[in-house]
């Protein structure tokens, strides 16, 4: 072992070890035996995507937002129709169903928006740690270094976006869109 991979080793711990959240820390942080009972993973609560739409109050949100007025205005949806693209969705609508992707959809708008964060966080810091441990010996492995950082912030970033709209599709808060409506003026 050489001096410079103990110490591409130490600067890999030491960028985790900063990485890690301070409340992982925190003497509350540390689970605790309340009863024999209680168990040790709580279940989320299943979401059904229409029930959920409606508790937000998706639509009025949209109808609020001028969105589709907008893409009216600026003649969007005759742009797609003259384009062919609403044609080749048709045509792809039985390959959606073949694959099962209703199912799929289903199953991953019930996942925790927790698994997809500690995903994404855990792809940021990859880049990292492959530039500390993989030597840089021959030209190979100086381009596995060079292509792992937009790699993983490529595969990272979708995640994140993912758990952002996982947490307002598993919350109660209302939907606002006129953010989105402001990027159409």
């Amino acid at each position: 072992v050489t001096e410079e991979m103990m110490m591409r080793s130490l600067l890999a711990v030491c960028i985790l070890a900063m990485a890690a959240p301070a409340a992982a820390f925190a003497p509350g942080s540390v689970p605790t035996l309340r009863s024999a009972r209680a168990p040790a993973i709580s279940m989320q609560k299943k979401v059904d995507i229409l029930d959920k739409i409606e508790q937000l109050e998706v639509l009025t949100a949209l109808s609020k937002s001028g969105i589709l007025s907008k893409l009216e205005r600026s003649r969007t949806l005759t742009k797609l129709e003259n384009s062919g693209l609403l044609s080749t969705v048709e045509k792809l609508l039985p390959i959606v169903d073949e694959a099962g992707i209703i199912s799929l959809t289903k199953t991953l708008v019930n996942t925790s928006p927790g698994i997809l964060n500690a995903v994404w966080f855990g792809l940021i810091l990859l880049p990292a740690a492959i530039v500390a441990l993989v030597p840089d010996t021959n030209n190979g492995l100086v381009a596995v270094q060079v292509v792992s950082v937009p790699l993983c912030i490529s595969l990272a970033a979708p995640l994140y976006f993912g758990a952002q709209v996982l947490k307002v599709i598993q919350g109660d808060e209302k939907v606002d869109l006129s953010g989105i409506s402001k990027l159409l003026d």
